[in-house]
């Protein structure tokens, strides 16, 4: 080949590879890794019952399935809050993040409050995590867990992915007494773990053997919002 037509061909390659898609993620080596423990532990699905004041109101749903890429968590969640039988607030709530050798390599969130839309999407490239929001584009210089409590490694961490907001949240998250779960109208196991975060997130979530099976949170009406696992089997 002439040297100007293998130039023609590498000028060609090069304006191909420009032109195709940069976001598509490459194959993920996981073994025995997250996806196994998902497995195990959750049976690809968590699904609760999200209680108001001791009234379900909503229902939230993780769904988990694998590709090349690696494993993928669906959550959607759905709320509605009527007053004499008419809707006064909804909210809708629909996460799906793709995990790579125990990582969260990208997000894509949406959240809908009483038609007020919001949008969250993340990636790690290895070195750090970038976040956009409608309101903001920020990087944090490491791998973050987003709020969705079905990973128990989040409760080694000191800064969370608020998937809500599109903000890394600064929290400390520390042991509660688990007669807390009571006062909630919440009946859980007497081994199960209570956990609450402080700092720039408020909330107590319960665990049983590393099995997330418990939320609650404070509305923004101030009232007592509660998840109430309604499949939860122990091994």
């Amino acid at each position: 080949m002439k040297y100007s037509s293998y130039s023609a061909v590498l000028t060609l390659f090069a304006l191909v590879m420009s032109i195709l898609p940069t976001n598509v993620q490459a194959d993920c080596v996981d073994p025995a890794g997250l996806s196994d423990f998902v497995h195990q532990t959750y049976d690809d699905q968590i699904v609760f019952d999200v209680i108001r004041n001791g009234k379900i109101v909503g229902s939230h749903r993780t769904v988990f399935s694998r590709s090349s890429a690696g494993l993928h968590a669906h959550s959607s969640m759905q709320l509605t809050v009527t007053l004499l039988f008419i809707p006064v607030f909804d909210f809708a709530y629909d996460l799906r993040s793709t995990w790579c050798n125990n990582q969260m390599v990208a997000l894509d969130a949406t959240v809908d409050r009483n038609g007020r839309m919001n949008s969250v999407k993340a990636s790690f490239d290895g070195a750090a995590t970038t976040i956009q929001s409608s309101q903001s584009l920020v990087a944090h210089p490491a791998t973050l867990i987003p709020t969705d409590h079905w990973n128990p490694a989040v409760l080694q961490k000191s800064h969370v992915l608020n998937t809500i907001t599109g903000h890394v949240n600064e929290v400390d998250i520390v042991s509660c007494p688990a007669k807390k779960a009571k006062t909630l109208g919440l009946s859980l196991p007497a081994e199960a773990h209570c956990f609450e975060y402080t700092g720039d997130l408020a909330a107590t979530v319960w665990y049983l053997q590393q099995r997330w099976i418990g939320l609650a949170f404070q509305g923004d009406d101030g009232s007592d919002i509660v998840y109430r696992c309604s499949n939860c089997r122990v091994r």
